[in-house]
């Protein structure tokens, strides 16, 4: 398994890495690699590799990866679908203070993902990643006729 990882980040970076060196690879080059795989830039569209690569990220503390794991697992993609899984990584990456992740998990909240519904929370969730310039929180509360 590690060297299918290692062959993985290899072919998405385009640069030699040997398998020992990737559980010391940069979170953030492991979050570009599975970036590169769920779109399938430069390298076989493959959303269960995109979430190995966003697992070792996210255990790694990059919120981004904690993220797109959080979307693949509301989605299915590449993982189990599992919206309670996906509620507890939008909010390790909002903890981090990832504006995206703030936007998903108001609207976990607004529409009963993974969670109780809770205008209220949702409101004032999707309000702050909209101050914050996130255009899909801004764009979610034009559609639901809400101001931010």
């Amino acid at each position: 398994m590690l060297k299918t990882l290692a062959l993985a980040l290899t072919t998405a970076l385009s640069a030699p890495a040997p398998a020992q060196d990737l559980p010391a690879a940069d979170p953030a080059t492991l979050t570009e690699a599975g970036n590169r795989f769920l779109r399938g830039e430069g390298v076989p569209q493959d959303d269960a590799r995109a979430a190995e690569l966003y697992q070792l990220a996210a255990a790694r503390g990059d919120a981004q990866a904690m993220h797109n794991l959080g979307l693949m697992y509301a989605e299915g993609r590449g993982v189990p679908q599992d919206e309670f899984i996906a509620v507890e990584y939008y909010r390790a990456a909002m903890a981090q203070g990832y504006v995206p992740a703030i936007t998903s998990l108001g609207i976990a909240y607004a529409e009963g993902r993974g969670v109780s519904i809770e205008p209220a929370t949702a409101r004032t969730l999707l309000a702050k990643a909209a101050a914050a310039g996130d255009q899909r929180a801004k764009d979610y509360l034009a559609r639901a006729g809400l101001r931010p």
